[in-house]
């Protein structure tokens, strides 16, 4: 296997970038400037990660402003894994692996680096498993040689083939694709943070792979900071990054109403039981009802709290005002808890059952081989009430025929017996006759 392109050496900036910063001269200083809230040291990236912090983007930037060098390789490894793990075809495809290979995918995940806390915070609990598998499959692709990277290798375009199928029809018409044109298809998927730039990639790898010549705008420079920003926040712990700012409101119209939340969101359960307003025991009860609706006693949450800055937040994001906001900043603080909550119950799961896709795996081989079982027991029961009813069918044909013989042989002995008869009558008439005569 070759191991060449954007799986194995990244995606190639250099060239490109190197002209838009000759073009744009306060470039370097506006990507510094942008990314100046990492400070050199605070981001600890992983092993395998071509971006880190302050300090790496510095280094490829200088790299960059050389008249010679080698090519600047960023790294794709996060985004084609965001982008592959949320694709439904991909997650339909995943499913289809033996149980042995999703272990084994599993296992290189756990033993090699791309262990970013905030990148896999940013998944659901089914894409977490997924992302997990594609780790893998990219680092045994990664890996020496033979078969078994070649497979990985398979594996993983025949995934990204499939799962972007449309994309290949719509934008892969020609030998040559312009970069804008890739920019507006991947438009509608700027609403999720990492998504677009995840999608871009995506094209990316496609194009190579269909040997489609891209063509860059003026735009195309903007992947270097976006890459390496979006690398670096993924490789950050959770608690680190806060992706969308809060703009919270300057003061609240009724202060006495904001102390009164200040406090009671200390103590999460209590302020959501402890208001005693007008007005309030029916919403209170009507809580109630819909905690009873979907199942669960909403006690669990008495052991939930919240953190100085998770208050913090939820108070500027609420804009509650007065009494009348009592009612949303109860429905708020139910929310948060109960993800809260869900969250440590995945968790748990998580940690107490890692090999949860091999046994998911082994219960569905259970379930075919049950109906398979009872499918072949149908079948045998089919075929010897089949049999039995020929059985059943000659014997009662053969019996038809023995009643039909017996009845013939009645019928002849009747006729028989009839025919004596009357010979005995007129062979007695006839001695009677001679008798008298004499």
């Amino acid at each position: 296997m070759n191991k060449k392109g954007m799986i194995f050496e990244g995606l190639k900036v250099r060239n490109e970038i190197k002209k838009a910063m000759h073009q744009e001269h306060s470039l370097a200083d506006r990507i510094r400037e942008e990314n100046g809230y990492l400070q050199a040291g605070e981001a600890s990236p992983t092993v395998k990660s071509t971006v880190g912090c302050e300090k790496e983007l510095s280094r490829v930037l200088e790299k960059l402003l050389e008249e010679d060098g080698e090519e600047i390789c960023l790294d794709v490894t996060y985004f084609l894994v965001f982008a592959a793990s949320q694709n439904p075809v991909c997650q339909e495809e995943l499913k289809k692996l033996a149980p042995d290979q999703i272990l084994s995918y599993q296992q290189k995940f756990l033993d090699h680096g791309y262990h970013g806390d905030y990148f896999l915070s940013c998944l659901g609990y089914e894409e977490h498993y997924f992302a997990q598998v594609l780790f893998g499959m990219l680092e045994e692709i990664r890996e020496g040689c033979g078969d078994r990277p070649e497979n990985a290798y398979r594996q993983f375009i025949g995934l990204i083939r499939k799962g972007w199928r449309s994309a290949r029809r719509e934008l892969f018409t020609e030998e040559t694709l312009e970069f804008e044109r890739i920019q507006e298809w991947a438009s509608p998927y700027t609403e999720q943070p990492a998504m677009g730039m995840s999608q871009l990639c995506i094209i990316y790898l496609l194009a190579e792979i269909f040997c489609v010549e891209i063509k860059k705008n003026m735009n195309y420079y903007l992947i270097l900071e976006c890459m390496i920003d979006r690398n670096t926040i993924w490789d950050c712990k959770k608690e680190e990054v806060l992706e969308y700012e809060v703009w919270g409101r300057a003061g609240y119209a009724d202060s006495s109403f904001c102390r009164m939340l200040t406090e009671t969101v200390r103590n999460p359960f209590q302020a959501a039981l402890g208001f005693r307003v007008e007005g309030y025991e029916e919403f209170d009860c009507y809580l109630q009802n819909l905690f009873h609706l979907g199942g669960i006693d909403r006690n669990v949450l008495s052991g939930e709290i919240l953190d100085e800055r998770s208050r913090q937040i939820l108070l500027e994001l609420g804009g509650f005002e007065k009494n009348s906001g009592i009612e949303k900043y109860v429905y708020s603080l139910y929310i948060v808890l109960l993800s809260g909550y869900v969250k440590k119950c995945l968790d748990k799961i998580r940690e107490e059952n890692p090999a949860r896709w091999q046994q998911r795996m082994e219960q569905q081989i259970k379930e075919k081989e049950a109906m398979e079982k009872q499918l072949k027991e149908l079948d045998e029961h089919c075929r010897i009430m089949k049999h039995r009813t020929s059985e059943l069918e000659e014997k009662l044909e053969c019996a038809e025929r023995t009643v039909r013989r017996k009845e013939n042989q009645l019928l002849r002995t009747v006729k028989q017996h009839q025919s004596e008869k009357q010979e005995l009558i007129k062979l007695r008439e006839s001695q009677y006759n001679t008798g008298k005569a004499g």
